[in-house]
């Protein structure tokens, strides 16, 4: 997991994380292969804040076919 930011990820999402980064738009996080997030099953997410995207990424979870 690369991590540009200051958010403190919990380790038992650091498995399925490929990427977190910020920009002008706000955080973004890149979903690995295998897992998904939300209920449209997205590979990225994009939060304004931190605390938004640290909420989001508590949804990760491997994806079911």
């Amino acid at each position: 997991m690369e991590n540009t930011t200051n958010i403190k990820i919990p380790k038992k999402y650091h498995a399925a994380i490929k990427e977190i980064y910020r920009d002008s738009d706000g955080y973004w996080c890149v979903i690995k292969e295998g897992y998904t997030s939300g209920i449209d099953e997205g590979r990225v997410i994009h939060e304004e804040s931190a605390k938004g995207l640290l909420r989001e990424i508590r949804n990760i979870r491997r994806y079911e076919k």
